[in-house]
């Protein structure tokens, strides 16, 4: 049985998870007449994206925050935003570094 393609209509062999021509997602239906449901449930596995949850979003942030930061270049210290002198060494720092 042959799946077809709710995007560009190509028939897409029996097991496929995403269309061979154009890679969208193949949603599997839970009842037997899609049309009878427009509403449907895609299996986790089938999720084309990671699932996480908001403590995990926060983590994520607070690290690629962090990585951004800048630090002096003579002391090692870490700079907010906007600092143009080091307030542990004194040393001038460039704005936009």
């Amino acid at each position: 049985m042959k799946i077809k393609c709710p995007l560009c209509g190509f028939e897409n062999e029996e097991g496929s998870k995403f269309c061979k021509n154009c890679n969208e997602p193949l949603v599997k239906f839970k009842t037997p007449n899609a049309i009878e449901n427009p509403y449907i449930k895609i299996e986790e596995e089938d999720q084309p994206f990671e699932l996480i949850s908001d403590e995990e979003v926060k983590a994520k942030n607070k690290i690629e925050k962090e990585r951004k930061m800048r630090t002096c270049g003579n002391c090692g210290i870490s700079l907010s935003e906007g600092v143009t002198k080091c307030p542990e060494c004194g040393k001038i720092v460039c704005k936009n570094c």
